[in-house]
């Protein structure tokens, strides 16, 4: 029962990781098509109905990531995978740097998920970076 509990759990998180992973890449061939992220953004906003502050449809998918991230934790810091899409979901949370600096104790600052996620709240502060991980 508890196998079938955890992959549940698995599936739950690899659909939430997989949409998030599936708008951005569809944005990537925006970027290159267009070389201005503003245009691209405009376009892609318009291409798939989306507002222009939420052109990766975000928001209701962030929340749901939140909520079953923090109920979740104690499995998620135990399984490397978890973790990992855990992270790149968090990293896309820009708009909650508490969320963010919460999750971030999770991490070891030796890993390359800490220095991403560092980095991504402190520019979401308005703070410089220390590792230097984003394109800003």
């Amino acid at each position: 029962m508890y196998r079938i509990y955890n992959k549940l759990k698995e599936s739950i998180l690899d659909n939430l990781y997989r949409e998030d992973q599936k708008e951005r890449n569809r944005y990537k061939k925006y970027l290159i098509k267009y070389q201005d992220y503003k245009i691209a953004s405009a376009k892609y906003a318009n291409d798939f109905s989306r507002r222009t502050d939420d052109i990766f449809n975000d928001t209701d998918r962030l929340e749901i990531a939140k909520d079953y991230i923090k109920k979740n934790i104690n499995d998620i810091v135990n399984s490397d995978n978890l973790k990992r899409k855990s992270w790149l979901l968090v990293q896309h949370m820009d708009n909650d740097t508490d969320f963010q600096e919460w999750f971030i104790k999770f991490l070891s600052e030796n890993s390359e998920e800490y220095k991403y996620l560092y980095d991504r709240i402190q520019i979401n502060l308005g703070k410089s970076q220390k590792y230097y991980t984003q394109d800003v």
